[in-house]
């Protein structure tokens, strides 16, 4: 789990150098599910079921910024092998 906690740390400190906001939010309601990559007012964000577990958000976060140009910015090896 600490290796999770670690990788997921990387991650948000990658997605703030990318100005993308990432939030932790409870989804209920019409909003259900684990998060994901979204655009509000013209920002990126994503978005996360605060209830998720490490690894769970370690998943939702690497999938989303996957879907971005990451290229530009330093990551480790074990981070980069995520967002591939």
């Amino acid at each position: 789990m600490a290796d999770a906690q670690k990788q997921l740390a990387e991650l948000e400190e990658l997605a703030e150098a990318m100005k993308v906001v990432v939030s932790y939010e409870p989804m209920t309601g019409l909003s259900r599910g684990s998060g994901g990559l979204c655009k509000v007012r013209g920002k990126m964000r994503v978005i996360m079921d605060r209830k998720l577990k490490p690894n769970e958000r370690l998943q939702v976060l690497a999938g989303a910024l996957r879907k971005l140009d990451t290229t530009a910015h330093y990551v480790s090896p074990q981070v980069r092998r995520l967002l591939s």
